[in-house]
């Protein structure tokens, strides 16, 4: 029996977040939803694991590190994918396992992301060689 893994997409474009929905079904993998607002809410009322947080780094109201802290409250030992549109000219405010992919990305990055940091997964790889964004290790 395969286990569910489930991803926490945290994002405010509504738009933006029915496509990383579309594209995260390619993992598989159960996806929760929620503006930034209603993030807490949705983890607290889901009633099994939450195995990665996937939000913006920079989110108006919270960021996504003040974010993936109240959810690792909730959730130990969750997994955290932020996606940023800046890159980081200082420290990651962060704990030191999250990840962040730099906008812009290939969809199929985020795919071979996300199937790297859900337990159990086999990461596939990128079919399309040319790289627009870059996966960093947030240390």
């Amino acid at each position: 029996m395969t286990q569910t893994r489930t991803v926490l997409l945290v994002e405010d474009d509504h738009d933006l977040r029915i496509l990383l929905r579309q594209v995260l079904t390619r993992c598989p993998c159960d996806v929760l939803e929620a503006g930034g607002a209603e993030a807490i809410a949705v983890c607290e009322r889901h009633p099994g694991p939450v195995h990665l947080l996937l939000t913006d780094l920079n989110k108006p109201g919270m960021t996504g590190p003040q974010l993936a802290t109240r959810v690792r409250a909730l959730r130990p030992g969750v997994r955290v994918l932020h996606l940023s549109g800046w890159p980081l000219l200082r420290p990651y405010p962060g704990h030191a396992h999250d990840r962040i992919l730099l906008k812009p990305f290939r969809l199929p990055e985020l795919v071979d992301k996300v199937l790297e940091l859900l337990p159990g997964s086999e990461p596939k790889q990128v079919a399309d060689s040319a790289v627009v964004g870059r996966c960093d290790r947030a240390t």
